[in-house]
């Protein structure tokens, strides 16, 4: 008769342990589950960041490239300005030196 119990003991289809591992195998499957998803959204996230950043990048260049060409266009048109200003002022020199001469 002690063999039986023995063999009983020895045999039993579900240990003590077995819920709580259970129980903390669907908890980490849980847990992985959600990290899973945390990740792939911080991922969509961190891609939708990164278009808008390049987004303003791009708008950004071409904003500074447009602020260049209308700066140089100035700066043309400045030259150009200060040259004729110049040939104005070389003409009267030339006039007044003509008429302190005469």
């Amino acid at each position: 008769m002690a063999s039986i119990f023995r063999l009983l003991r020895r045999e039993s289809p579900e240990p003590v342990e077995a819920p709580e591992a259970s129980a903390r195998a669907a908890d980490q499957s849980r847990q992985a589950a959600e990290n899973a998803t945390r990740r792939a959204t911080s991922d969509r996230e961190a891609r939708r960041q990164a278009a808008e950043n390049e987004r303003r990048r791009t708008e950004s260049d071409s904003q500074a490239r447009r602020q260049g060409a209308e700066n140089e266009a100035r700066r043309t048109e400045s030259d150009n300005e200060a040259r004729r200003q110049a040939a104005d002022n070389e003409s009267l020199h030339r006039t007044q030196d003509e008429r302190s001469r005469k």
